[in-house]
């Protein structure tokens, strides 16, 4: 591992705490809403981007080292994510709720089973 490493891992470290323990001013109401818009579309982004990225890349004409086009995979590929991470955010609870039914249906099975192997009731 690389002196690198051990220099500013805890530079980091101590930045973070300092920020922990400062005393910041609180945003307005405006800036809690952007901040708000721009959390509810982190799930989204996170789960889009690579393969948007990778799509753009190939569908978009031109040579591959044009600046041009770089960044208009890049533009496209936030915005169709964050476009996207509305509905995903949206879709996420009864999702959730759906997965935890079923969940819960192969654990009552497993359970029943493990009962009647025993042989209770």
């Amino acid at each position: 591992m690389s002196v690198y490493f051990y220099i500013v891992g805890p530079l980091v470290a101590l930045f973070i705490v300092g920020l922990a323990n400062a005393p910041l001013p609180v945003p307005g109401a405006a800036v809690q809403r952007l901040i708000r818009l721009l959390a509810g579309t982190t799930f989204g982004l996170y789960l889009l981007h690579f393969p948007l990225l990778n799509f753009f890349a190939t569908v978009l004409p031109g040579p591959a080292e044009g600046g041009s086009r770089r960044i208009l995979i890049f533009a496209l590929t936030l915005g169709v994510a964050v476009g996207f991470s509305h509905v995903i955010e949206q879709q996420k609870g009864p999702l959730k709720r759906a997965l935890r039914s079923g969940l819960d249906l192969v654990r009552k099975r497993r359970l029943r089973l493990a009962l009647e192997r025993q042989g209770l009731p």
